[in-house]
């Protein structure tokens, strides 16, 4: 991952945000698509960014925050290498998914909303994750599992060390 004043200097990524803005009607249109730029190559939207958009898209630093602050994809701290999270709804709790939290939790030594001491490992959870039939259901970066027990998530750690 990049450093964000590397980042904001690099004329590559400046063009890629000029190109972003030329792609909308409206340049405030390309706020969502400028958010994963950054996060894709920062792994998450500091306020220098956050900054630095709201004056190339014409936009207050406030909503900018607002919409960082929204989505559950948006990160702005620094996350871990493997970011798991965990479908908090209804169905999923009812399949287990609290007891499977728990034992993440435990397993890791994290609280939810925190990340490992090595860096590794960053614990969240999610809404839905569009699972309810096969609860409870996690996602490990991009990788989605399902139907996970404690015994399935601990083959599954072992895999990821």
């Amino acid at each position: 991952m990049r450093e964000i004043k590397e980042l904001l200097q690099d004329k590559h990524f400046i063009n890629k945000i000029e190109k972003l803005k030329k792609m909308y009607p409206e340049k405030r249109s390309a706020l969502l698509s400028a958010l994963h730029l950054c996060q894709s190559e920062v792994g998450f939207i500091p306020e220098e960014f956050q900054e630095f958009i709201a004056k190339e898209l014409s936009l207050s630093p406030a909503h900018i925050k607002g919409v960082v602050t929204f989505y559950e994809m948006f990160y702005e701290k620094k996350k871990g290498k493997y970011i798991i999270q965990v479908c908090r709804t209804l169905p999923c709790m009812l399949c287990g998914g609290e007891v499977l939290l728990d034992h993440i939790s435990n397993k890791l030594g994290i609280k939810v909303g925190e990340t490992s001491n090595d860096g590794k490992f960053s614990l969240v959870t999610v809404e839905c994750l569009a699972c309810c039939d096969k609860g409870p259901s996690m996602m490990i970066n991009e990788t989605l599992y399902t139907a996970v027990t404690p015994d399935n998530f601990d083959s599954i750690l072992k895999e990821l060390k």
